[in-house]
């Protein structure tokens, strides 16, 4: 029986997407200057893997993350922390440098036993989250101080490595450089 509830659910919860979901302009517009500012863009979701991916392309924001995590990709569902801990882990990002955007009791607790920036979806007088509320505004505005003191010092020191690696401000006279938002790492592109 528990199959069969199992596939009952499934299919409902994808009728549902394809019914109710529909592109998402400030969720992509979110994502995009998240990464233009150089962070990795990650889901980590309690849901399966179909589903998760389908709820992410229906609203347009699936081809803009560097990484998906569904409960079948951990050992343990939240609030195992199991997940975070892997795309932390995956991108050699510490917990410091993480900011987690949740929305859920499971996922509060899963993310905030991971020593990250937790910022909590608003929710309304019936206890849902208001995920219509969180922009890049809402993200960006409840960072604390010393999150934003954490990346730019870690900006500045990578900027500092790559002219080092580069032999010196010389190397970039005469050249348009642009930064790519990558985490951790550094995209150039030189013209």
């Amino acid at each position: 029986y528990k199959r069969q509830i199992y596939e009952a659910k499934q299919r409902k919860t994808i009728e549902i997407i394809k019914n109710t979901s529909k592109k998402s302009q400030e969720k992509i517009d979110m994502i995009c200057r998240l990464k233009e500012d150089g962070y990795w863009d990650a889901c980590y979701t309690n849901s399966v893997r179909e589903t998760a991916e389908l709820m992410l392309e229906s609203i347009g924001v699936l081809d803009h993350l560097h990484a998906l995590i569904t409960n079948q990709d951990v050992e343990a569902p939240k609030p195992s922390p199991a997940g975070y801990k892997k795309l932390m882990n995956r991108f050699s990002v510490p917990s410091d440098r993480t900011i987690i955007v949740e929305d859920s009791i499971r996922g509060l607790k899963a993310a905030w036993s991971t020593g990250a920036q937790v910022i909590k979806v608003p929710m309304n007088k019936d206890s849902q989250p208001i995920v219509s509320q969180v922009n890049y505004e809402f993200v960006t505005s409840n960072l604390d101080d010393n999150f934003l003191g954490h990346y730019s010092d870690w900006r500045h020191k990578r900027i500092a490595k790559l002219v080092d690696l580069m032999g010196g401000e010389e190397w970039f006279k005469d050249k348009t450089v642009l930064e790519l938002g990558c985490g951790y790492g550094l995209s150039l592109i030189h013209i």
